[in-house]
């Protein structure tokens, strides 16, 4: 009897637990979706947040009730959390109490490598399968994750300086500025290779950085110079003169010039739109933007480059 007694206790036990799991709340009780969210469903809900970003993925997160929502704008991945609801969504670091990670830093660190993935594709898309496939691997893991892809419909294509061919087949720009010792560094190889490699219409697009209000009036000047070898004339002087420090002719280079002014502003625009942070900045066809200094300011590095574009 004794034992009988143990075994139905036991028994109602098992059951009590059972009963209390099964009604124990797991976060997605109640919810709208419970089970999957769509990637459209999802940038439909954030849309009045949304700027240029795109979402990338969506999948439950940690947290119980929410779906962690990535969203990708260029290089930047930012993931938010979105209630099943999608009542609410958060946005910034989050913590796990017991583990004292970051999960969000966790996040961004898991998708990095499935976004240059998606990098490799256009590079290959925008150059076509050989070309590409020769960018990506000189480029390296590392060089993949510098390389920024613009909107080739949004480059600033008046009122630059043009050098190479200017009927050239092989179209390239860069991003450049007078008192930027690495633009003036990369000029001379890129002329140099220019002189070789005669089928490439080379435009260079000025932008002014704040810290240089001299180099922005020289900006002006080339800007507003209706010459185009005079405008090349300018900036090759202006290159000079910060390669050997001289201030002095910088200021004298310089000029107001209102049309300029607002050129100059424009192009900054692109610069900041696109979240390229350097120059000099080489965007290849298909708007691949590369502002790795260790290319392009190596001469060896920077024409295996240019060969993989003429070839």
């Amino acid at each position: 009897m004794f034992k009988f007694s143990r075994f139905l206790t036991g028994m109602l036990f098992l059951f009590t637990t059972f009963v209390y799991l099964s009604k124990a709340e797991t976060g997605w009780e109640n919810c709208l979706y419970p089970q999957t969210l769509t990637i459209k469903e999802a940038e439909d809900a954030l849309k009045p947040f949304l700027t240029k970003q795109k979402v990338f993925d969506v999948r439950k997160s940690p947290i119980p009730g929410f779906y962690e929502v990535i969203l990708v704008y260029k290089d930047k991945i930012t993931p938010v959390y979105v209630d099943c609801n999608l009542e609410h969504f958060i946005f910034g670091r989050i913590f796990e109490i017991k583990s004292k990670k970051n999960i969000v830093s966790k996040t961004i660190e898991e998708y990095q490598p499935k976004l240059t993935e998606v990098k490799k594709k256009a590079i290959i898309k925008a150059l076509g399968k050989e070309k590409g496939e020769k960018l990506v691997k000189f480029l390296g893991e590392g060089g993949l994750k510098e390389v920024i892809l613009v909107d080739p419909e949004e480059i600033p294509k008046d009122q630059n300086v043009i050098l190479g061919n200017p009927k050239g087949k092989i179209h390239l720009y860069s991003l450049e500025e007078p008192e930027c010792i690495h633009c003036a560094n990369f000029a001379p190889k890129m002329e140099k290779l220019l002189k070789k490699y005669k089928d490439i219409k080379f435009e260079v697009i000025l932008i002014p950085w704040y810290m240089h209000p001299d180099g922005k009036k020289v900006i002006e000047k080339v800007i507003c110079e209706k010459d185009p070898k005079k405008k090349a004339k300018i900036l090759e002087e202006a290159f000079k003169a910060t390669r050997e420090g001289n201030k002095e002719k910088i200021k004298e280079l310089g000029e107001d010039c209102k049309f300029g002014d607002a050129i100059a502003n424009r192009n900054w625009i692109f610069f900041k739109r696109n979240k390229i942070k350097a120059t000099p900045a080489l965007i290849l066809p298909g708007g691949i933007v590369i502002t790795d200094r260790d290319i392009l300011e190596d001469e060896k590095k920077l024409e295996e480059l240019i060969k993989i574009i003429v070839s």
